[in-house]
């Protein structure tokens, strides 16, 4: 539930910051749609950007160099692409407060 609708958000911003078209409508769609749910859309305070990527490096997704991402370009359409750890780290700090 929450974890995956953080993950969801950030890897939406990941998608805008490769230039998805339509990424960035989309997270706001789903970012209003995650709060009308009751479902948080930030991190806890006080979780430091060093304890995310400590544990994204042991996610079940981690893929050489970077993570293998859900691509969502538009509903219903879906990408496995391979992103940088820069690219991940800098979608997961969307998330962060």
């Amino acid at each position: 539930g929450e974890c995956g609708a953080r993950g969801l958000l950030a890897a939406l911003a990941v998608g805008g910051a490769r230039g998805v078209a339509g990424a960035d409508a989309l997270r706001a769609q789903v970012e209003a749609l995650l709060t009308r749910l009751g479902l948080p859309v930030r991190a806890p305070r006080g979780l430091a950007a060093t304890e995310v990527a400590r544990a994204l490096t042991r996610d079940k997704k981690r893929d050489g160099d970077g993570v293998r991402y859900v691509l969502c370009p538009e509903p219903g359409r879906f990408e496995l692409r391979a992103v940088s750890w820069s690219e991940a780290l800098a979608g997961l700090a969307s998330v962060l407060p």
